[in-house]
C-alpha cells in the first residue's frame, strides 16, 4: 500500500499525497481503509484520526494548525494517472518498504 495515491478534500480544497505508513494509532484496520460501508477508523486516540497528512498537505488543505484536532477531510484511493497536475507530483516516492 506505500506509495498509493491519495485525493484529499476538506470542503472546497483538493490535494493529493502518498501513503507512506500506516496509522495513527492503529496499524490493522482493513474495514476503514478498504471496507465499503463506510466504516469509521478503529482508533479512538487522536481525536478518532483515521489518517495524519504531511505539514505541506496540512497547508494545502487549509487546517488551523499543525496537529489541529478539528481538522476534518474526506478521503479515496486513485490511481497516478488521475492524479491531477501540482506541487505533489514534484516528489513522487516509489521506494518499498525494507
Amino acid at each position: 500500500m506505500k506509495n498509493r495515491w491519495v485525493k484529499i478534500r476538506k470542503g472546497d480544497k483538493v490535494c493529493y499525497g502518498q501513503i507512506q505508513d500506516a496509522g495513527p494509532g492503529e496499524y490493522q484496520d482493513k474495514a476503514y481503509v478498504f471496507g465499503s460501508d463506510d466504516a469509521r477508523p478503529a482508533n479512538k486516540k487522536f481525536n478518532n484520526a483515521g489518517m495524519d497528512v504531511s505539514p505541506a498537505l496540512n497547508g494545502c488543505l487549509g487546517f488551523s494548525d499543525l496537529n489541529g484536532e478539528s481538522d476534518k477531510v474526506d478521503w479515496q484511493f486513485v490511481d497516478q494517472k488521475d492524479v491531477a497536475p501540482g506541487p505533489w507530483l514534484n516528489i513522487v516516492t516509489v521506494s518499498q518498504v525494507k
